[in-house]
């Protein structure tokens, strides 16, 4: 598992996660305790230290805890306007 890896899995979730260092969540909502879900805090970026197998500089969550990723859309269509320059 790679962050990259997990990306493309969800290409079109709102939100992707990972977590165990193995393991890839996607959707859309978060399940958060304040939509009657598991009561949730932001961590630190050293609690969630399990290295991605996939690639060994990235982290990939803990037991129990997710590195979670937001996708913008808004941001990501404003992106694809932007030209690009390649030498």
């Amino acid at each position: 598992m790679t962050i990259k890896a997990c990306l493309a899995v969800c290409n079109g979730y709102q939100y992707i996660g990972v977590e165990y260092g193995r393991e890839c969540w996607c959707g859309d909502v978060l399940n958060t305790a304040a939509n009657g879900g598991t009561p949730t805090a932001n961590l630190t970026d050293s609690q969630c230290n399990f290295k991605c197998p996939g690639n060994s500089s990235e982290f990939c969550g803990a037991g129990g805890k997710m590195s979670l990723y937001w996708y913008d859309d808004a941001k990501a269509k404003k992106n694809l306007a932007k030209p690009v320059f390649v030498r």
